[in-house]
């Protein structure tokens, strides 16, 4: 195993994920080529790539000299440019995005390689979550879609619940969800807020699903498809109660935007970050 291995499993898995710094090695391993000593990830850009870049990207490049080359994409958008490019055999991608329900799916096993093998020397490391390595990619983080509100008077109730982002009575105001071909996180708030037991949530029944957001749909007043527009439209005051990423309300919090979130209604979700099939990646030699 080659030194750059090793350096980079010293330093960076003892984070509950592989990330970075498992697919990487692994891309060494495997002997592909490339004109030049780079990698190409897509991801979906703003606060998220500045924060990748800081934790994983820049000491890797200043570890190896190897360049991390970003390409900006929507979910949506990364799964069909990476499903085009191995059906059309000219992959110019090496590593993407991706969401742990979408990555354990069909469509994503066709398209990227499949880490079985490689995952079995990390099954026992106490360091890493027991998920931390999966056939559909390395595990880059875990976080939470919730729902966030803007915050009032001191005093004032607070929604708490999936239900109470429905009542329209006690938290008047505008309503947020996520819009991108992802839907189950929107459904499965619906359901709840209907009554629906979280050991019933599954299989959704979506049709009692749409007929729950039916009820605030002229309420909702951002359908967002990042989460960079996430924090505009929170910035602009275009929705008083929102579905969105942990990290987004954390990120707005710091700036000193009035808003807070209930853990009480809020779904764990991942990433995982995938080695695309036919990838670009040159053997890096060890030093």
């Amino acid at each position: 195993m080659s030194s750059i291995w090793i350096r980079l499993s010293a330093t960076r898995l003892r984070l509950p994920v592989c990330a970075f710094a498992c697919l990487i090695p692994l891309a060494v391993s495997m002997n592909w080529a490339s004109a030049t000593e780079q990698v190409v990830i897509a991801s979906t850009g703003g606060a998220y790539d500045r924060a990748l870049k800081a934790a994983w990207f820049d000491p890797f490049t200043k570890e190896t000299g190897i360049q991390v080359v970003t390409v900006v994409a929507t979910n949506a958008e990364m799964r069909a440019k990476a499903s085009a490019m191995v059906k059309a055999g000219n992959v110019t991608w090496d590593l993407y995005l991706d969401g742990e329900i979408q990555a354990a799916s069909e469509a994503h096993r066709q398209v990227t390689e499949d880490l079985s093998g490689f995952c079995q020397q990390f099954a026992n490391r106490k360091d890493l979550s027991p998920n931390a390595c999966a056939p559909g990619g390395a595990l880059l983080q875990s976080t939470a879609t919730l729902l966030a509100y803007r915050t009032g008077k001191a005093g004032e109730p607070v929604p708490e619940t999936w239900a109470d982002m429905w009542d329209m009575k006690r938290f008047p105001g505008g309503r947020a969800f996520p819009n991108f071909d992802d839907p189950w996180r929107v459904m499965a708030a619906a359901l709840l807020a209907d009554g629906v037991a979280k050991d019933k949530l599954f299989p959704l029944d979506v049709d009692r699903a749409l007929a729950k957001l039916d009820q605030i749909r002229p309420s909702i007043t951002l359908w967002w498809k990042t989460g960079d527009q996430s924090v505009q439209g929170f910035r602009n005051d275009e929705y008083s109660l929102g579905q969105i990423w942990l990290t987004r309300a954390k990120a707005m919090q710091t700036e000193g935007l009035p808003i807070a979130w209930s853990s009480r209604a809020s779904f764990l979700v991942g990433d995982r970050i995938s080695l695309i099939k036919g990838a670009p990646i040159r053997r890096m030699r060890s030093s």
